[in-house]
């Protein structure tokens, strides 16, 4: 970039528009399991004739379980036993080999042979009798277990260990009456005179979004979901919209608590021209929370307040929106007791609500240890939506004033560097943007030897470089990951050009443990940031050098 005019990111720069949000369609009930067989009632046995037949000259059929074999032999001289009324369907005894049609010898006839021949008959309709009366009691046995058996909780789908009511899809675990109402938003502000703007109960009829999830794709969709959004009538349009889906399983639950993170982390993928201010850890509501604060500058800035809570297969989230300020976080997590605890009931979660609140870092998001565009603020109010390239290997880059050839300097392990870019904003310049360059190192005093150098030689270039000239402002301390500590150096650097134009940048050179991070803002005129502007850029830099580890 040294010398050297870089194309803008304005150039050739079309106008992106968010897509228009697609409603979700609602899944049937996963919970429901299929229903049983309906019994199937036999035709009633036919009568067989009890006298005997011999056809010695028939092959004898094969034994066979079903009754077709039976139909297919109807000279079989055993008697079809008459089985005994009962009121559960009961099918046909399978067909069992005649004694005549079986191929073993012929017996001796006997005077025992005569009596059991003379009897035969009988006795074998005794024993049919008795077999079918075995069969109509295992049955019976059979359908009664099956019954008791019915009536027994099933399994937890989330294998989580704890009975869910929410296996039963004719009983909700959850219902509309758990969203919040004007007295659990009084936590935010009593006063604001809450009043409910619409209510819905699936998935298909939900027709608003929560910030910066609109745009995102449909998943895994909600057995269960309710949504309803509350307004006042105060100066500051302070509204809320809260939401409560039940998965599947808690699988699911967390694929989509995963998606919503990643998306409210980085709104830029959404194209949604947000900045995210801070995020709070929140603790005592739910196994899994995620809290962010994030603005749209605007001429009115548009704050919103996002609290989302994952317990079992249960999530919830709620959006506070406030035009000039943004909602606090420990009004919102208190809003959401009511309803978490009828969450964590029907998830079997017996621990107390009691929300407890303590800022933190803002989450991490790919390419972790570099900004992102939403730590970048609009220029002009109202307009201008960041993107960013992928880093890349450090080719030529700087100002001249840093005196040395940042691309080979002895030291750093790795070095690379990233562009980001303001499209959507008609009054930006061609040459405004953003360039970081990111450069890793063994130890921690080499990184700070290196900070210390490049930081000194942009201060000195006045002194060496005739037509340079070089203000240095108040530098930025940061506390990041695990309270890691991070230092910045901001300065206006204007130096005159070959054409005697002059060009200036607004640079951040910043180090935090084994990273140093070299940022330059190509100024145009009077289109630059402001230096509360450039020092929370610094503080947003150092937070994420501390992420890369």
């Amino acid at each position: 970039m040294a010398d050297q005019p870089s194309q803008g990111p304005g150039a050739g720069a079309r106008a992106v528009d968010a897509p228009a949000p697609s409603e979700k369609s609602a899944a049937g009930n996963p919970f429901a399991r299929p229903g049983s067989d309906a019994s199937r009632t036999p035709a009633p046995a036919e009568t067989v004739d009890t006298a005997e037949t011999v056809t010695p000259a028939v092959t004898p059929p094969a034994a066979g379980p079903t009754a077709g074999a039976s139909a297919a032999h109807p000279s079989t001289p055993i008697p079809a036993p008459v089985l005994p009324h009962s009121s559960s369907p009961i099918p046909s005894p399978a067909p069992r080999r005649s004694a005549l049609s079986s191929t073993s010898p012929a017996e001796i006839e006997t005077a025992e042979g005569s009596w059991f021949k003379a009897h035969r008959n009988r006795l074998l309709a005794w024993a049919g009798a008795g077999v079918a009366l075995a069969l109509v009691l295992a049955l019976i046995a059979f359908f009664v277990v099956r019954g008791i058996r019915g009536t027994e909780p099933s399994p937890n789908p989330s294998g989580s260990g704890s009975a869910s009511p929410s296996a039963s899809p004719s009983v909700p675990p959850v219902s509309v009456d758990d969203l919040v109402v004007a007295d659990d938003l009084s936590k935010i502000s009593p006063a604001s005179g809450w009043s409910e703007v619409s209510t819905t109960q699936s998935a298909a009829e939900h027709k608003s979004f929560a910030f910066c999830l609109s745009s995102m794709p449909d998943g895994t969709n909600p057995v269960y979901s309710f949504q309803r959004t509350l307004s006042t009538a105060t100066a500051d349009k302070l509204a809320a919209l809260h939401q409560i889906d039940v998965y599947a399983d808690d699988a699911a639950a967390k694929t989509v608590m995963d998606a919503r993170i990643a998306a409210l982390s980085n709104c830029s993928k959404q194209l949604v021209p947000a900045r995210i201010v801070s995020a709070n850890n929140v603790a005592g509501l739910a196994t899994r929370t995620f809290e962010i604060n994030m603005v749209t500058d605007d001429a009115q800035p548009d704050y919103h307040t996002l609290l989302l809570t994952q317990e079992g297969s249960a999530l919830q989230l709620i959006d506070a929106r406030r035009i000039g300020e943004a909602v606090a976080a420990d009004g919102l997590a208190a809003a959401l007791v009511r309803p978490q605890q009828a969450l964590n009931k029907a998830e079997g979660v017996e621990a107390a609500v009691a929300p407890v609140v303590t800022p933190t870092v803002v989450p991490a998001t790919e390419p972790v240890g570099w900004l992102v565009p939403p730590d970048l603020p609009r220029v002009r109010a109202g307009s201008g939506l960041w993107s960013a390239q992928n880093p890349e290997p450090l080719a030529q880059f700087g100002t001249g004033c840093e005196n040395m050839t940042l691309q080979s300097e002895a030291g750093p392990t790795t070095r690379q560097v990233a562009s980001y870019q303001l499209v959507q904003d008609d009054q930006a310049p061609d040459l405004f943007g953003v360039d970081q360059s990111v450069f890793t190192f063994d130890d921690a005093s080499a990184a700070a030897a290196f900070t210390k150098k490049l930081g000194d030689n942009i201060a000195g270039c006045k002194s060496r470089l005739p037509g340079s000239d070089v203000a240095e402002l108040k530098g930025v301390a940061s506390t990041g990951v695990d309270g890691a500590k991070g230092s910045s150096r901001l300065f206006t650097i204007t130096r005159e050009q070959t054409d005697k134009s002059k060009k200036t940048w607004q640079a951040i050179v910043t180090v935090t443990g084994t990273h140093v991070s070299y940022t330059l803002v190509t100024v145009a005129g009077s289109y630059a940031f402001t230096e509360a502007q450039l020092d929370a850029i610094a503080d947003r830099i150092a937070v994420r050098l501390t992420q890369a580890g």
